[in-house]
């Protein structure tokens, strides 16, 4: 007898109904997916947004330091101003504590776009972060910045005055830094130096204080050489630093080459600066000062040569070939002093690895007047415009 076959209508619909249940759960899973992944987006772009606000924040507070710099406050003043009722400022190194300190923002909570930030000062490990004392010019700014849908984000910053640059006082109306000097001195009677309460030259060696003192003009006209010390007023010192240490000359060439007014004689608007406005210029090479007027810091890498009527008021620098020629005649004044060093090299040039302390040279030839007299108010104003130099970032963390 023959087996009949079952009616299988009806299965189709089985498999079509099983197959729209697959097809709205994998539809299901990708709506799923899609808003987890739409979360994930926003969250990045708002986490994003919290830490450019705290970067915004840190800019900030690095601008006001310099401002503020700029108008004479010291970060010992900064660090003072914001000091909360306890005395001392809070520990920096935890940003927790920053939830329960008492000190007083440096910028506080600050809108910007869709979110805001506030800084914090404190002081550096070296001198202690809560120690409202500053010795060293680096101090530590901490800033949170508040993004969309409750984001945020932690930056921290050391930060350094003036890119670490220390200009103090020079040691004499002319300061020459080298194991021997190339001191070529004039026989005129018109040619004076003033050290004043200073030595009228200052050497750091003293085979150059025997080069120095053992020249005839010197010896002939000992009574133009007035200053500390006995006449001729020339002493060999001690200089400190920047003066006598290549790294730290170096970085002073460096800052002032970032920072300078002009870098050529041909910049738009050259100028050598005035009383009113002082000017920071590097010149790298050669560089003739030609009958004129100027104020500030003046370095030159290559010779300086002084021509004719000139007056200058400030600090003179010659770093790198360290050659001074006094040229021509004419009156010349400088107020304030000048230093030279030729720590070159045998490539050259300044700020490589094989700088060394050579031998400096100051030569005057010609005729006229000529007058260098040490003014230590002329060397503070000038090195004190150091103090609009941004402070420079030395480390940064994000917490």
């Amino acid at each position: 007898m023959k087996k009949k076959i079952k009616d299988q209508k009806g299965i189709a619909l089985v498999v079509v109904i099983l197959m729209l249940l697959a097809l709205s759960a994998l539809g299901v899973a990708a709506i799923n997916l899609t808003n987890v992944g739409t979360l994930i987006t926003s969250n990045t772009k708002t986490s994003k947004q919290a830490f450019y606000l705290a970067e915004a924040g840190a800019e900030r507070a690095r601008e006001f330091l310099r401002t503020r710099a700029a108008g004479g406050n010291t970060l010992s003043n900064e660090l003072n101003s914001i000091i909360g009722i306890d005395g001392v400022l809070v520990n920096s190194g935890d940003v927790s504590n920053f939830s329960s300190t008492d000190d007083i923002p440096y910028i506080n909570t600050t809108s910007l776009g869709n979110g805001s930030f506030k800084v914090y000062l404190t002081n550096d490990t070296v001198d202690g972060v809560t120690s409202a004392s500053d010795t060293n010019g680096i101090v530590t700014l901490t800033s949170f910045g508040y993004g969309p849908n409750n984001s945020k984000a932690v930056v921290q910053v050391r930060v350094m005055k003036n890119g670490g640059i220390n200009l103090p006082n020079l040691p004499g109306a002319i300061s020459l830094a080298g194991p021997n000097v190339v001191f070529d001195a004039p026989n005129s009677n018109a040619f004076t130096i003033d050290g004043g309460t200073h030595p009228a030259i200052a050497v750091n060696s003293a085979q150059s204080l025997t080069t120095i003192t053992n020249n005839s003009a010197v010896q002939k006209r000992a009574d133009n050489y007035t200053g500390a010390g006995g006449t001729p007023s020339v002493q060999n010192l001690t200089f400190g630093s920047p003066w006598d240490t290549i790294a730290d000359l170096q970085k002073l060439y460096t800052g002032l080459k970032n920072n300078a007014d002009f870098t050529s004689s041909s910049d738009p608007g050259f100028t050598l600066g005035d009383a009113a406005n002082k000017k920071v210029v590097v010149i790298d090479g050669d560089f003739t000062l030609n009958p004129t007027t100027g104020a500030g810091i003046l370095l030159v890498t290559g010779q300086l040569t002084l021509n004719g009527n000139f007056s200058y008021d400030g600090i003179i620098l010659v770093v790198g070939s360290g050659n001074i020629l006094r040229h021509g005649g004419g009156d010349g004044t400088i107020s304030g002093g000048i230093y030279v060093a030729n720590i070159k090299g045998s490539d050259g040039q300044i700020n490589t690895g094989d700088d060394v302390f050579g031998n400096p040279t100051f030569d005057t030839t010609g005729g006229g007047n000529s007058t260098i007299t040490y003014d230590a108010t002329a060397q503070t104003s000038a090195a004190n415009l150091t103090n609009s130099f941004p402070f420079t970032r030395i480390s940064w963390k994000q917490f």
